[in-house]
Parts: C-alpha cells; sequence; structure tokens
C-alpha cells in the first residue's frame, strides 16, 4: 500500500474581522490578569459580545488568518484564525490612528505571529489608510508587548496614568509611537517581515 501525504502551501494574511469569530477570540483569554492587560475596560470573563464592542465608530478590526491551498473536495481554501487586532482613529486626528487590543491565539503564542501581525497592522495604516502617525499604550509588566512593538519600530515616548471603568486606581502605562516618516524611511516596506 502506497501512502502519500498532500502538503499545503500556508501563508499569512491580515483580513478584515468577522463578527462570527468573535467567540474564539473571545476564549483565547484565560483569566483576569491576561484581560486586564489586553483590555483593562473589560469585565472578566470576556463574552463575544465584549470583543465586538472593543471597536470604536470608525474603527477597523482586523484577523490575522493562516491560509492554506485549496482542499481538492471543496476548492476553499483553508483558513485558520491566528490573531486580531485593530486600528481606531483618533478623535482629535483621523491622520493618527491607535492599534488596539492585540491577542494571538495562546497555541501559537512566541511563534513570531504577534510581530506578524503589528508588522500588517502598520503597514495597513501608513499604506492603505494613509496614517501620519500610530499609536498605542502598554502596561509596562507586558514585555512580550513591549518586545513586539519595539520589533516593528515603535519608540516609547513617555509614561502615561489611567482610570479604567469605573476604578479610581491610577494604571502606569507605557505610550509607544510610530511615524510614517519613520516607517517609510527604513528598508523597503514589507509587511512579512
Amino acid at each position: 500500500m502506497i501512502s502519500s501525504t498532500v502538503q499545503h502551501k500556508t501563508a499569512l494574511a491580515l483580513s478584515p474581522f468577522q463578527s462570527h469569530s468573535a467567540t474564539t477570540v473571545s476564549q483565547w483569554v484565560k483569566n483576569p490578569q491576561q484581560l486586564r492587560l489586553l483590555a483593562p475596560s473589560s469585565n472578566f470573563p470576556l463574552t463575544s459580545d465584549g470583543v465586538r464592542h472593543w471597536l470604536k465608530p470608525g474603527g477597523k478590526a482586523f484577523s490575522l488568518l493562516e491560509t492554506a491551498d485549496a482542499q481538492p473536495k471543496t476548492h476553499r481554501p483553508i483558513e485558520n484564525l491566528l490573531g486580531y487586532g485593530e486600528l481606531n482613529p483618533m478623535q482629535a486626528n483621523a491622520q493618527h490612528v491607535w492599534i488596539g487590543h492585540v491577542i494571538i491565539d495562546p497555541a501559537r503564542r512566541a511563534q513570531g505571529l504577534g510581530s506578524a501581525l503589528t508588522n500588517r497592522l502598520v503597514h495597513e495604516a501608513f499604506i492603505s489608510q494613509r496614517a501620519e502617525r500610530i499609536s498605542l499604550v502598554v502596561f509596562p509588566e507586558n514585555t512580550s508587548a513591549i518586545r513586539c512593538y519595539q520589533k516593528a519600530g515603535f519608540t516609547c515616548v513617555r509614561e502615561e496614568l489611567h482610570r479604567f471603568g469605573e476604578s479610581t486606581q491610577q494604571n502606569r502605562l507605557y505610550r509607544f509611537e510610530l511615524l510614517r516618516t519613520d516607517y517609510l524611511a527604513q528598508t523597503t516596506p514589507d509587511p512579512n517581515q
């Protein structure tokens, strides 16, 4: 008996987020500490409605998908949801966008997918949306996210204090920014890096 395996070519793609995937994203958050780092104004446990409510008016949510060649019987590509992130316009300036709620499937973390998603969001913001500046905030203890953002070219511009929800507690966060001119001055923008 001869056995053969079909190998599929896979690639990563940034795609508009499909609302029906909100349940999957909500299940990636396993405890209150993870939710605090991701979405400090959200209540644990995170629900699919909670994910859907993250997006700000005028913002766009995206999925990082792993795609494979079409299956012979269906002729449809296989798509596997790997990550979620948003680009939201700042209220005072539409050319200034905010990256928010970047999360990777826990089963696929530590594989460079956070960087892949961040790079694609940056490319989308600067090239497709013609943004001039991208900002984000991150908790100082979220060192893996900080490394990811620095690798994408972001620099820490200041520390800030934020309150979330009805809490009176102030939280220290780092604000990171990346300017379009700095991004374009780097080597040829390639979202696959």
